[in-house]
């Protein structure tokens, strides 16, 4: 059901939240279990208005990609590869990479 690739495709990576957040319990992206289902907690987009963000104070980003890690976030891709992304990717790539089958796969070697 890939059609783009297993290596041109996500399947799992790092979320943005709200720094303030971190020990309160009290961000909308971070406060359910992993069993939620549809939640922001589990659920992110690659939708172009969603850019993988770092990790900072005062932004409630609930549906972006992103770390606290400094220049990186980690990304699982569909054939098992781990890859440390810029946060700074282009959005379109972004898109792509996070849909299966639309055609539009991706040389991860210039990631």
């Amino acid at each position: 059901m890939i059609k783009d690739g297993s290596s041109n495709t996500y399947a799992v990576g790092e979320k943005y939240l709200n720094v303030d957040d971190y020990h309160t319990g009290q961000d909308l992206a971070d406060n359910e279990t992993m069993y939620a289902g549809d939640d922001p907690d589990v659920l992110r987009s690659t939708l172009d208005i969603y850019p993988p963000l770092q990790d900072r104070p005062g932004l409630g980003a609930w549906f972006n990609f992103g770390s606290a890690h400094p220049g990186a976030w980690h990304v699982v891709f569909c054939d098992g590869s781990v890859h440390g992304l810029s946060y700074a990717i282009d959005v379109v790539v972004h898109s792509h990479l996070g849909n299966r089958q639309d055609g539009q796969p991706i040389n991860t070697d210039q990631l």
